[in-house]
């Protein structure tokens, strides 16, 4: 397994952060950022249950943003 396993987080239109992984199908959202990064970590315990958990979680928090001209 690998060593990390890498998250991208997207903050909606409504401000909830949706968390996606970029390797593996899970996925996570919550009201914070704090709670995504725990609900990203119960996921991930829950997707490999006791087996071959990768041993970190790198989260990418990506910002997009409309610059009008």
């Amino acid at each position: 397994m690998a060593s990390e396993i890498v998250f991208e987080v997207r903050v909606a239109v409504d401000g909830w952060y949706h968390a996606k992984a970029v390797d593996h199908s899970i996925t996570a959202e919550a009201e914070s950022y704090d709670d995504v990064k725990l609900a990203i970590r119960e996921a991930v315990r829950y997707h490999f249950g006791l087996g071959d958990r990768p041993e970190a979680i790198r989260v990418r928090l990506i910002k997009e943003e409309v610059i009008c001209l």
